[in-house]
This record gives structure tokens, sequence and C-alpha cells, in this order.
């Protein structure tokens, strides 16, 4: 690029032009210099004519040579500083973030933009972390609290259940006991309630028995008309109701039983 400008004497007559020429290759080098953070960051300048002076990241020969026109660039020519969300220079556009300075001194505009996908990687990454980690974490309260429930309601379903069966009768039916909480208590005390229940059942089972066995005996022996049929049929009750006895006989002398 080469650069001009006149010489006048003191009255205003051009006396000579005084021309340069940099090296732009060189200020692209410079400009270019990235901080090696990113793999999308791209610094260039524009001029006031909305042409690139130095070489941007995503472009060749685009100095002095391609006009651009982003909204980044709009502003900043405007004489504004700012950092802004918009579509890059290339010819598939792609969302960036960009950050832009007015060099008024210079009549130039400095932007320094990133691919907002790159920016936004981290947050997303992050997100899927918490995401999965939240994932995980509803998995393990889930089992806890099914294995929490589990360790509660079995115990409480068994006692009643057994409870149910000793109510219908069964008292020969054991709850099984395990550990030593409340539950297990109330399960030894239907067990120990239920082993009591069916031992005075059986009691009175017994003397019902002996009863209904007596009172047969009494009727064999109204019914009887010689001691030998009393023998008999007083025998034979007592063994059809299960039990066996002995009848004694008073001797004729009357002195003992035979």
């Amino acid at each position: 690029m080469h650069v001009s400008t006149s010489i006048e004497d003191e009255n205003g007559a051009l006396i000579a032009v005084l021309a340069g020429r940099a090296d732009l290759a060189e200020m692209s080098e410079i400009i270019e210099l990235h901080t090696g953070l990113s793999a999308s960051e791209d610094t260039y300048l524009v001029n006031a004519f909305n042409f690139f002076v130095t070489e941007p990241r995503f472009g060749e020969d685009y100095a002095l040579n391609r006009a651009v026109r982003t909204e980044g660039v709009e502003d900043c020519l405007a004489g504004n500083d700012g950092v802004g969300f918009y579509d890059d220079y290339r010819d598939v556009p792609v969302a960036v973030i960009g950050a832009y300075h007015w060099i008024e001194e210079r009549e130039l505009c400095i932007l320094t933009e990133i691919d907002q996908a790159e920016a936004y990687a981290p947050i997303d990454a992050l997100r899927g972390t918490v995401v999965g980690l939240g994932a995980v974490v509803a998995v393990i309260v889930i089992v806890a609290g099914y294995v929490l429930a589990r360790t509660i309601t079995e115990p409480v379903r068994r006692l009643v259940s057994g409870a149910a069966e000793i109510g219908r009768g069964n008292l020969a039916h054991r709850i099984p006991v395990r550990g030593q909480d409340e539950i297990a208590e109330m399960a030894v005390a239907l067990n120990v309630m239920a082993a009591n229940l069916r031992q005075s059942l059986g009691e009175t089972g017994y003397s019902e028995r002996l009863l209904l066995a007596l009172g047969q005996a009494a009727e064999d022996v109204q019914r009887a008309h010689s001691p030998d049929e009393v023998f008999s049929t007083v025998g034979d009750g007592l063994a059809t109701l299960g039990y066996t006895g002995s009848i004694l006989t008073l001797s004729d002398d009357g002195n003992h039983l035979t």
C-alpha cells in the first residue's frame, strides 16, 4: 500500500509530494497474532471506506480489495466502541461475538471476533455435565428410595400378612422376626399371643372332650341293665372318644376295689 502527502510552501503552492510504501503483509502478520486460546479468533483492520486494511483470518487477498459491511463494522465506523453478536464477513456467514474499537486519529476500525459456537462450547459442555450428573443423582435417589421403602415396607407387609393368617384361625402360624426394631417386637408379641391362645384353646378343647366323655358314660350307665353291660358300654364310649380308663368294682366283702 502506498501513502502520499503533498508538501506546500508558505503560500500554499505545491513544491513536492512525499510518498511512502506500507507493507500490508507485515502489518497483517502483526494484527493476526493470536493468543492461541481460540481456533476461530480473528483480528483485522477496516478503513473508513469499509475496506479491509489487513488480511482477515478466513480470507485471501481481501486487503484493500474487498469491502466488509457487517453489523460490527458499521457500528464501529460510526465512531462507536463495543461488543456485539452478529454474522461475520465470510461467504457463508458465521455467527460471531465481536469486539471493536474506533481509532479516530487513523480513521481505522480494529475488530476481534470469535465464533459463537466455540465461545459457547464450554457452557454447552458444562450443561451436559450438569444434566448427566443430575441424571446420575436422580437414579441414585430413586434406587435408594426403593431400597429404603423395601426395608421399611417389607417387614410391615410380613407383619400384616402374619396377623391376617392368625386372625383366620391358623394359630400355628408364626411371623418371621428379623431385626430388633419396633416391627420385630410387634411380630414377637403376635407370635406369643398366638401360641398362648393356641395353648388356651387346646386346654379348653381337652376339658370339653372330657366332659363329653363323662356325660356319654353317664348316659350309658343309665341305659345298662347289668354290671357287665355297664362295663362294656362305658369302655366302648370312652374308646370312641379317644380316651382310655379303668373301671373299679367293690369286692363282695366291701373292703377293697378290684
